[in-house]
C-alpha cells in the first residue's frame, strides 16, 4: 500500500504545474479548436489490437485541464481531477485512486496571481509534508522550483535570465540524481545537450507529417521511464526519439527506438466540440 501512495505521489507531482507543464501555447491552440479530449495509447507495434490507453485528458472551454485518467494494461489506475476560478485560475486538485479519494492539492497565489505554493492534503484533510514552492524575480518570472514528497526533498529548479528576458540556464537536480543543466542561446533557442548527436527534421510523404527525430547517447547508467514504460539504460546506449506533428501543430504521434530496436509507438486522438475525431 505505501509503494502505491508513493507513485501515486510521484504522479501528482508529473501532473501538476512544472513538469507536464499546460503552457500558455498549448491551452490557447485548446481554446482555440474546441479540444475537450485528448487520449494517449501506447502501442508495442503497429497492431492497434496490441495496445492500451495510458492517458485520456479533458479540458474546459477556456482550454485548460479539468481531469486526466490514468491507466494500465488492465484498466483504469488513478485519476486527478482540476478545479478552477473563473475557468481559468486552479484552485486546487484531487487525487483518486482505484480505491476512493486519496488528496487534495491546494493551491495559492501571491498578489500579482503567481502561483508560490501547492501543498497536498490526505483524505482526513491532514498535511502530507507533500508540496511544492515556487519563487520569481523582480521581473516576475519563475527563478526556482523546490519540490518535497513525504518530508524529503524530490526536486530542485533553478532558472536563469538574460537581460533581454530570454532563459540563459535551467539546473534541475532530483534526488539520488546528478545534477542536469540545459542552457539557451540568446534568442532563446534551446543549445543542444552534449548527448544529443543527432537532430533530423523531415516531412514524412507516407503519413503527411513533419517528423522531429532526436537521438542521444546515454553517458551515465540510469533508470527512467521510456516509451515501453521503465528502462534502465546503460552507459553507451541510443535511444531515438521521433515526434510526428501536423500542420495544426499538434502531435500525433511520438516513436522510440532503443539502440535501433523499436520500443513503443504512442499514438494521439483528439476529440473536438467543431471537428471530427482527430487522428492518423
Amino acid at each position: 500500500m505505501k509503494g502505491i501512495a508513493i507513485i501515486l505521489l510521484v504522479l501528482q507531482v508529473m501532473f501538476s504545474d512544472n513538469v507536464f507543464a499546460q503552457d500558455n501555447k498549448q491551452q490557447d491552440w485548446m481554446e482555440k479548436y474546441k479540444i475537450t479530449t485528448i487520449e494517449a495509447m501506447i502501442m508495442k507495434n503497429d497492431d492497434v489490437q496490441d495496445s492500451f490507453m495510458i492517458t485520456k485528458e479533458y479540458f474546459n472551454v477556456r482550454g485548460y485541464r479539468t481531469k486526466i485518467e490514468v491507466f494500465g494494461f488492465d484498466g483504469p489506475k488513478c485519476y486527478y481531477e482540476y478545479y478552477y476560478a473563473g475557468d481559468t485560475l486552479k484552485t486546487h486538485r484531487n487525487t483518486y485512486s482505484e480505491g476512493g479519494f486519496v488528496s487534495v492539492s491546494k493551491h495559492r497565489y501571491d498578489e500579482n496571481n503567481l502561483l508560490i505554493s501547492t501543498i497536498d492534503y490526505d483524505a482526513n484533510g491532514k498535511e502530507t509534508n507533500t508540496y511544492k514552492v515556487r519563487e520569481y524575480n523582480k521581473k516576475k518570472q519563475l527563478k526556482k522550483v523546490y519540490i518535497t514528497i513525504n518530508g524529503k526533498r524530490w526536486m530542485r529548479q533553478s532558472l536563469n535570465y538574460r537581460s533581454n528576458g530570454n532563459l540563459r540556464s535551467v539546473y534541475n537536480r532530483y534526488a539520488g540524481r546528478p545534477k542536469t543543466v540545459v542552457r539557451y542561446h540568446i534568442n532563446g533557442a534551446k543549445i543542444r545537450p552534449e548527448n544529443i548527436n543527432l537532430i533530423e527534421e523531415t516531412y514524412d510523404k507516407t503519413t503527411g507529417l513533419d517528423r522531429k527525430s532526436i537521438t542521444r547517447i546515454i553517458k551515465q547508467e540510469e533508470t527512467t521511464i521510456a516509451g515501453g514504460g521503465q528502462t534502465k539504460f546503460k552507459i553507451g546506449d541510443e535511444i531515438t526519439s521521433e515526434t510526428y506533428t501536423e500542420e495544426r501543430g499538434l502531435v500525433m504521434q511520438e516513436i522510440q527506438y532503443i539502440n535501433g530496436s523499436l520500443s513503443a509507438i504512442k499514438k494521439y486522438l483528439y476529440q473536438s466540440n467543431t471537428y471530427e475525431m482527430m487522428k492518423h
